[in-house]
């Protein structure tokens, strides 16, 4: 591009993120007037004369696209811009983090009935949030149609069944998105045109075996994870009290090019009419019905109905599923900065580009130090400083500070605490323990991983400190 087309790509993104951080919510931060007396105290305070900057050279090596789009499809106000991290589960604007973070609690809560040892381990490492282009929900908030696939659609969804290099090489052993803890989605279900049927999961998250449960099918040569799709409707008391935990196994070969959804050993009542009838006033009547319990190998019918809505069986279905979590999991683990945002004893995750700190956090509660406020986490490039001394790129400022009403720690995993992707130990099911053995359950490791996250001891520590039973 000539000099006047790349100013004019230049001036339409900076009005694109204009109108997009126009839509940021933002809260009031406390001890706002400690800002007056860093204003005084820098206005007395003598500062040497900067250099003059160097004047911007125009980036010619970017390859990223302008991505430009309503921020929410139908919504009439105009487009916006993305970036393509957002698609790939980071943040880059923070419009929806406190309007999910709202929701999040409330369905995280929940949780605790149904599925205690889920709760347990998330409300203390939180589950991953991600932004609505991650999710799609923005897309699709008014899309309600259930059509079969045609055959290029099917093509291109098989070919998206396939599990990425890094889970092949390193076989997490747990992850957890929250796909749908957001007002959009729940816009999305009361709005559906069959009376608000519509239902949209909350949670998806995943656990590595070394031992399953009897009843999940058995297969060697690889590794077993249990998939868990988690739904719930606080306002449907009836049919989803404290929501509900839905649960598939998926086998793995070892070098990950073979997937297969495991079949479950299941009851299922067969409905059966007696042989005999009755006379009733002279008129001969049928047998009654009655249920057989029939016990056999299968995937639960649900799954396959689920399956059949898009023309699909539940083996290809569960097998795309799980491989779209398995990605969002990865691609939003590749965020640099780590936020960990604290509400009483619940955790919350989502990652951002620490360069961007101080736009996310911009209205957290101010602090003084020295005359000056406090700054936020952020990234300093390597330099040299006019003595001549060099200094190498570092991370400084607060990690750790109030955000509109939560505690907020802001870590760069394996540098302040280890990469959680990386940890690959699977888990035995309670079947194969004996009476009276001891054993480490999820609220304990979850303890161990917490405590590493918040820098006060090495995981191996920490590991061993829970062994031992010494733990905090």
């Amino acid at each position: 591009m000539n000099r006047h087309e790349r100013r004019s790509v230049d001036r339409e993104l900076r009005k694109l993120e204009r109108a997009r951080i126009k839509r940021d919510k933002l809260v009031t931060p406390k001890n706002l007037e400690l800002l007056e007396l860093t204003k005084q105290h820098s206005e007395r305070k003598e500062r040497p004369t900067p250099e003059p900057a160097p004047k911007p050279q125009p980036d010619c090596k970017s390859n990223e696209y302008l991505i430009a789009d309503e921020l929410i499809v139908g919504d009439g106000q105009g487009d916006v811009l993305f970036k393509e991290q957002e698609f790939r589960g980071e943040f880059h604007f923070r419009d929806s983090i406190l309007d999910q973070l709202d929701r999040y609690w409330v369905y995280l809560e929940r949780m605790k009935k149904h599925d205690a040892d889920a709760y347990d381990f998330y409300k203390q490492i939180g589950a991953t949030l991600v932004p609505y282009s991650t999710t799609q929900i923005n897309q699709r908030l008014y899309d309600y149609e259930h059509e079969k696939m045609s055959s290029k659609e099917l093509k291109e969804y098989k070919a998206e069944i396939e599990l990425p290099s890094w889970f092949k090489q390193h076989r997490p052993a747990f992850g957890c998105i929250a796909v749908g803890t957001d007002p959009l989605t729940e816009q999305h279900e009361m709005n559906s045109p069959d009376g608000g049927a519509w239902w949209s999961p909350k949670f998806m998250y995943f656990i590595k075996y070394r031992q399953p449960p009897p009843e999940l099918q058995r297969k060697y040569g690889g590794d077993i994870y249990k998939m868990t799709v988690w739904w719930d409707r606080p306002e449907d008391k009836k049919h989803m009290k404290w929501g509900r935990p839905s649960e598939f196994g998926i086998f793995i070969s070892r070098d990950g090019e073979h997937m297969q959804v495991l079949r479950m050993l299941e009851t299922k009542l067969i409905p059966v009419r007696s042989k005999t009838g009755h006379y009733n006033n002279g008129e001969h009547r049928r047998g009654h019905l009655f249920d057989i319990p029939q016990r056999a190998w299968r995937i639960p019918d649900d799954y396959e109905k689920w399956a059949r809505q898009y023309g699909l069986t539940a083996q290809l279905h569960l097998s795309h599923m799980f491989c779209q979590l398995v990605q969002k999991y990865e691609r939003s683990n590749y965020s640099m900065a780590r936020v960990t945002v604290h509400k009483d004893d619940l955790i919350a995750v989502f990652g951002i580009d620490p360069r961007r700190t101080a736009y996310f956090f911009r209205d957290r509660d101010v602090v003084v130090h020295n005359g000056a406020r406090e700054r936020v986490l952020h990234f300093v490039r390597p330099h040299q400083r006019h003595d001549g001394s060099v200094v190498k790129a570092h991370f400084r400022g607060a990690r750790e500070f109030e955000w509109a009403g939560y505690h907020v720690l802001v870590t760069i995993p394996g540098l302040d605490h280890h990469f959680l992707p990386d940890i690959d130990i699977g888990v035995s099911d309670s079947y194969w323990f004996k009476k009276g053995q001891k054993y480490v359950g999820e609220k304990e490791i979850g303890r161990a991983l917490a405590r590493n996250i918040q820098g006060e001891v090495s995981l191996l520590r920490a590991i061993e400190e829970m062994r031992e039973g010494r733990q905090k």
